[in-house]
């Protein structure tokens, strides 16, 4: 629990761009944010929101707490409070892909399209956004584009798998068989199994198992 609340704690403290936060509300946070991954959502939700009564322009507090609201299945107070953060700070990308995604739910295609087009100006290697985007077009029927998004998707999704495979290849170089073996799990995780590199990097992954258990 402890190291749970300190890892939240340091990447806030370094991440954190919001100039009024205190240590206070990081604490409060923190807390917050552990009891929603440990799955608490009614004892978080509280905190969440007295933290957004004192500091409305935390960003990532009312991310998440859009996303409690969104777990629990109040989507209107998801897409008000999501609504919220993206005026306080229009270029958090994470809340724009779960509001997306709960426009996609609520059959509002256009909205979305809105929302990950602005989006895709700052980030148009997001393989998340590619695929949203693709999400969209097919619900829209435009199943030409929905591919070439898809298509686009996966090649950026294999640009930042190769970071992890390089890694792995080091780890194995120095003996650290379990480093890389984490790294090429990650690569497997992120390309999907519709990846054309999903099948030799899961057969590399399962003979470096096979060396370590000699």
């Amino acid at each position: 629990m402890k190291q749970i609340l300190l890892m939240i704690m340091l990447i806030l403290i370094f991440s954190c761009s919001e100039q009024k936060i205190t240590h206070e509300l990081l604490t409060q946070y923190a807390e917050a944010k552990t009891l929603y991954i440990k799955g608490n959502l009614d004892e978080a939700l509280p905190l969440f929101l007295a933290i957004r009564d004192k500091a409305p322009e935390f960003s990532s507090n009312s991310f998440m707490l859009g996303k409690l609201y969104f777990f629990k299945k109040n989507h209107e107070e998801a897409e008000k409070t999501w609504l919220e953060t993206l005026e306080q700070n229009p270029k958090h990308i994470d809340t724009v892909k779960w509001l997306s995604r709960l426009y996609l739910i609520q059959n509002k295609a256009e909205e979305a399209e809105s929302l990950v087009v602005k989006a895709l100006k700052n980030s148009s290697e997001d393989p998340e956004l590619l695929i949203l985007l693709g999400k969209i077009k097919r619900e829209q029927k435009d199943f030409s584009l929905a591919n070439e998004f898809y298509i686009k998707a996966q090649f950026f999704k294999e640009k930042l798998a190769e970071a992890y495979i390089d890694l792995a290849e080091i780890y194995g170089k120095f003996g650290l068989a379990g480093k890389a073996e984490q790294e090429l799990e990650k690569a497997l995780f992120l390309l999907g199994e519709e990846s054309s590199l999903y099948k030799s990097i899961e057969s590399i992954l399962a003979g470096l198992k096979e060396e370590t258990k000699r």
